[in-house]
């Protein structure tokens, strides 16, 4: 039922096409930064929930504070904390 919805909201009603050319591995790790705006996320998850992804990411420990940190981590966000090393 999620992936239909979100197959619905992606293509349907984003416009957005598919164009994929190379079959996916069983595992990969992707790494993407700086993002171009603060949708890029939700639209990356949603196209994740389309196609039956499942992906894990890494987040800075300021944004698992209040409603967004229970938000983050039902996406099985992963918390890191930055730490300075003074030599």
């Amino acid at each position: 039922m999620l992936q239909t919805l979100s197959k619905f909201l992606l293509y349907k009603c984003m416009g957005w096409k598919k164009d994929v050319r190379f079959k996916l591995p069983k595992k990969a790790i992707i790494c993407l930064a700086p993002h171009t705006s603060n949708w890029d996320f939700f639209i990356g998850q949603l196209y994740a929930e389309a196609e039956g992804l499942r992906g894990n990411f890494l987040m800075k420990k300021e944004w698992f504070i209040g409603p967004l940190g229970i938000f983050f981590a039902n996406l099985e966000a992963s918390l890191y904390i930055e730490t300075s090393i003074q030599v």
